[in-house]
């Protein structure tokens, strides 16, 4: 199907979501229900292919398309969040969308799809990295992940390390996949950067929960060495699990 219009009507759009559902693979979608037991509406695409449909709408008028784009199925939305994170715009208009699309945002696989295809935040580091502080005081969860997974993916960097052990320390929230992000950041942090995060992870505010879960995400990492897990066992402050050192 041709999926490049200089102008999106609803009849291009009742096309589009038949050729979507010619993608749909049952087996996939039982995959995808165990993962989003809770989301309703799942074709069953697998992201390849939604990546290809995004490109395509990119090359044409993308921003007709947003406004048609409608959120009945979990692809639908997957695609307009594929779309939003390639497009090149302003940061104004880029955070503008991302607003918007964040209001969509009900579980962690679309949250981490759509934080991880943010590319242009490339084209803005220094601008996004203030407006970061707005998801990461949002009183929307899904906001607070946001920000979380992106970090991860953008700016765990020597330029702004140091900042985020200072930032995430204020993120005190009960929800659960925010806790899960938070430990996956500062265990990615932890491999990455093994000496100031370790300075981090005896000297912070965590709650016990996430701080455990955090260590637990480092003794399970393959990238730190038996020396450096020896040092993280001692600092659980409860031990839940018995850990095996790699040989």
């Amino acid at each position: 199907m041709n999926l490049i219009y200089d102008i999106w009507t609803n009849i291009e759009y009742k096309e589009y979501l038949k050729y979507l559902k010619t993608f749909a693979d049952k087996d996939y979608r039982d995959f995808q229900i165990s993962l989003m037991p809770n989301v309703k509406n799942i074709l069953g695409i697998k992201m390849p292919a939604l990546r290809k449909i995004s490109n395509e709408v990119l090359k044409g008028n993308w921003r007709s398309f947003l406004e048609l784009c409608s959120s009945t199925y979990y692809e639908e939305i997957t695609v307009k969040g594929l779309i939003i994170g390639m497009c090149n715009v302003s940061f104004l208009e880029y955070t503008h969308l991302i607003d918007n699309y964040s209001l969509l945002i009900n579980n962690w696989v679309t949250c981490d799809t759509f934080c991880t295809g943010l590319k242009s935040i490339n084209n803005y580091p220094i601008e996004f990295w203030i407006y970061i502080e707005s998801l990461f005081k949002s009183k929307n969860p899904w906001q607070v992940r946001m920000s979380l997974v992106i970090i991860q993916n953008f700016y765990l960097n020597d330029n702004y390390i140091n900042q985020i052990l200072l930032k995430i320390d204020n993120v005190h929230h009960e929800f659960y996949y925010v806790k899960m992000a938070l430990a996956w950041l500062i265990s990615s942090a932890y491999i990455k950067y093994p000496g100031i995060t370790y300075g981090y992870l005896t000297n912070n505010t965590l709650d016990v929960w996430t701080y455990n879960k955090t260590l637990e995400k480092i003794l399970e990492s393959r990238d730190v060495t038996n020396e450096q897990k020896l040092m993280i066992i001692p600092l659980k402050k409860v031990k839940n699990h018995n850990y095996r050192l790699s040989r």
